[in-house]
């Protein structure tokens, strides 16, 4: 335990090193059209904002207003069939928000700077930090339940944080290019967790707050419903579909209680569910348990205000706007190794080209799309059977969605491969073997945010030339070895044989 301890420290301080070392390096390179464009968001509320000037003035209240009322803003701003200027859910909006207002405190008005990024980095070393947490944690559970001994589960599961820690890919991401989408791994993975753990309203409430930071978690949520559903598990499932709703309502009554009106009927509604809720599970307790009911209540006082709030006036351009679906039409955003790129490659296809297949005709992004949702489907199959028998399979079938994701889907860019990578350094707890996937997927993951940042900032020496001669052979055909991990990693998703713990027989 002592050199476990102290190897997970060091491993720490390690990442930590690097974390740095590669800001520092990476600066003629940055991409800084992202994170430019993150600060200019969040200027933008403080404008609306007014007060001082520059909008620090401001009280709270008038911020949250201003920053309630963007996307309604936008929305009357944006020519109709034009896109919005704004494609950020509620939750990265609010922290850009945040951001915009320390930064102009700290440094003035101003546009984009490395001296100012300083706020998002440290979110970015949060929730990295916490998702290496959330994956020591469900792989430990994991484990555990399969029959290893305590210390082998931990040993294991500090293995894979470590491996998560340190991944390339991951330090590219978030502190070279740097981008965001580690927001949403400790969000899935703790909901993940919770599914197994049959803590249902907990993983409901986690994929929201996931959703709100980074939109394509929404994308992989369903999986977190299918897998207790094909488990049997309906209580848990009731769950996390009463933790989803209830948590949209909550934060999004912002937006969707808009009018005095609308404040009446809801505050109405929760008070008398309330009270039918807590006589129900008073009566109900010993038959379907406190958990059930409650879950039925919040469903109810959450339908009452989706379904409410926007026919008393409540706004929707929180999701219209924050969660697109069509800004990027395209089959690939980068040099991607995937399905859609080599489609786009070798024939020339595009998102909206028809294809028939059994004799129904239908835009070529809708038959991809029922592609991954139906692999998603048999992932959710592999988990409940997985967990049913308590095998550790049930990594493999948390981590193959997102692989699966990127290697199907159109409309991905370049860096959508950083969260198969990234997960993917659970899959060691399962055999060591698997540390093959977590090279491959963290070497195309690095090839392609490469790739796409290097020759933008016209950094291509930065790299030895015999890397990028290789990352630049990989091209779009390295797709098939993602569509061959993503094929493999669903099939693996199902248990091998029954686990026996790790203890001796009796003789």
């Amino acid at each position: 335990m002592l050199l476990l301890a102290v190897g997970v420290f060091a491993a720490g301080a390690v990442g930590v090193e690097w974390r740095e070392s590669l800001w520092g390096y990476s600066a003629p390179a940055r991409f800084t059209g992202d994170i430019a464009n993150a600060l200019a968001q969040g200027d933008r509320v403080l404008d609306d904002a007014g007060g001082a000037g520059d909008g620090t003035g401001a009280s709270w209240a008038e911020l949250f207003r201003a920053y309630v009322g963007r996307y309604d803003k936008v929305r009357d701003l944006t020519p109709e069939g034009q896109n919005a200027d704004l494609d950020y859910p509620p939750g990265r909006l609010l922290i850009a928000t945040l951001w915009a207002r320390q930064t102009r405190l700290e440094f003035g008005p101003g546009g984009y700077e490395d001296r100012r990024a300083g706020f998002m980095l440290r979110i970015n070393y949060a929730l990295e930090a916490a998702a290496a947490v959330a994956i020591l944690l469900f792989v430990r559970s994991v484990l555990i339940a399969s029959g290893k001994t305590k210390l082998v589960a931990l040993t294991w599961a500090c293995v894979s944080a470590v491996l998560f820690w340190l991944n390339p890919a991951l330090l590219i991401n978030a502190h070279a290019w740097p981008q965001w989408d580690v927001w949403l791994v400790p969000f899935y993975v703790l909901a993940a967790w919770c599914v197994y753990m049959r803590w249902g309203l907990a993983a409901g409430a986690l994929l929201v707050v996931g959703s709100l930071l980074k939109g394509q978690l929404l994308i992989v949520s369903a999986l977190m419903l299918l897998w207790p559903i094909f488990r049997g598990d309906w209580r848990t499932a009731l769950g996390v579909a009463a933790g989803f709703l209830a948590m949209t309502a909550a934060l999004m009554s912002p937006w969707l209680v808009a009018s005095g009106w609308a404040t009446s009927i809801w505050i109405a509604t929760t008070v008398a569910t309330l009270i039918v809720t807590l006589a129900a599970a008073w009566f109900l307790r010993r038959k379907v348990g406190v958990t059930v009911v409650a879950s039925i209540g919040l469903l109810i006082m959450a339908l009452a205000v989706l379904l409410i709030g926007p026919r008393t006036g409540g706004s929707m351009n929180w999701l219209t706007i924050g969660f697109p679906t069509t800004r990027y039409p395209y089959m690939a955003l980068g040099p991607l190794h995937n399905l859609p790129a080599i489609l786009a490659e070798t024939w020339r296809w595009r998102v909206g080209s028809p294809v028939e297949l059994l004799g129904v005709v239908a835009p070529l992004r809708s038959w991809m799309q029922w592609l991954f949702f139906g692999s998603l489907a048999v992932s959710a199959i592999g988990l409940a059977w997985s967990s049913r028998r308590r095998s550790t399979h049930v990594i493999v079938g948390v981590v193959a969605p997102w692989v699966m994701l990127f290697a199907v889907m159109p409309q991905m860019h370049e860096r959508y491969l950083t969260w198969g990578a990234v997960l993917s350094a659970m899959l060691v707890a399962v055999r060591p073997a698997y540390v093959l996937v977590y090279i491959c997927l963290t070497t195309q993951a690095v090839a392609m945010m490469l790739s796409t940042q290097l020759p933008s900032a016209g950094q291509r020496d930065m790299v030895w030339p015999e890397v990028w001669s290789f990352s630049q052979k990989l091209g779009p055909f390295a797709g098939y070895t993602t569509m061959t991990l993503a094929v493999v990693l669903l099939a693996a998703s199902f248990p091998g044989p029954k686990s026996e713990p790790d203890t001796p027989k009796p003789v």
